[in-house]
């Protein structure tokens, strides 16, 4: 949805109104045939989002999007497109074709193109869990953590083993390169309890804001897809 992103922060930055509700319930009610390629060039990272969007179907005989509503929906009904094709390619590769697309994440929340997907592809689209980033965040950077920490642990005992047979020394309690090493190896592993502990922090915290927040808008746009 970097699209829609990019068109939403130009749109405020004119002072223009822009929320999600606002977008989306013009979008439901627009209607334009016009689709663009969202993985086209033009579209990474333009100087104008719905300036681009408008070369683009002009380039391509299409009806050129004029209004909010006109615009979002084309976006939209693109990027359902896209994910036909993408579900296509893949049902190539397997066995048995995909039966069923589960939208995870902030996107989900955006029934509009889930519908539009749904309508795409043929097949039902499910929403939700809405919590899926934040879970998962809290599910894999304990295991990043203690990835780098092992890295850490064998980057100085590399590092102590080195030094020892340099200066002949052996790698003992009493070697001072076995000291500055241990020294080294309870710096860093507090320093990565203490990160471990902001994270987990942080998405529990994100948790609880969710859980009790009535305000979604801001989290529409980010959004993943898993298949089953």
């Amino acid at each position: 949805l970097w699209i829609l992103q990019r068109l939403m922060a130009q749109w405020k930055e004119r002072g223009e109104r822009c929320g999600y509700d606002f977008l989306l319930s013009a979008a439901e009610s627009a209607d334009i045939p016009s689709v663009i390629d969202v993985d086209d060039k033009i579209f990474q990272n333009p100087v104008d989002m719905e300036e681009a969007i408008a070369e683009y179907c002009e380039a391509h005989g299409q009806p050129i999007p004029e209004t909010y509503g006109e615009v979002v929906r084309c976006v939209l009904q693109s990027l359902a497109l896209r994910y036909k094709q993408g579900i296509d390619q893949l049902n190539r590769l397997l066995s048995a074709p995909i039966e069923q697309l589960n939208i995870i994440g902030g996107g989900c929340r955006n029934s509009l193109l889930n519908r539009l997907t749904a309508e795409a592809l043929g097949i039902p689209v499910y929403a939700g869990p809405v919590e899926a980033t934040a879970i998962g965040n809290i599910l894999v950077q304990p295991g990043i953590c203690l990835l780098v920490r092992r890295y850490m642990k064998l980057r100085y005992r590399n590092w102590s083993q080195k030094g020892s047979a340099e200066t002949y020394l052996q790698d003992t309690e009493d070697s001072i390169y076995y000291q500055t090493w241990k020294a080294k190896e309870k710096q860093s592993e507090k320093r990565f309890r203490n990160i471990l502990a902001v994270e987990l922090s942080a998405a529990a915290a994100y948790l609880f804001f969710i859980s009790y927040s009535s305000g979604w808008g801001w989290n529409y746009a980010a959004g993943y897809m898993m298949v089953a």
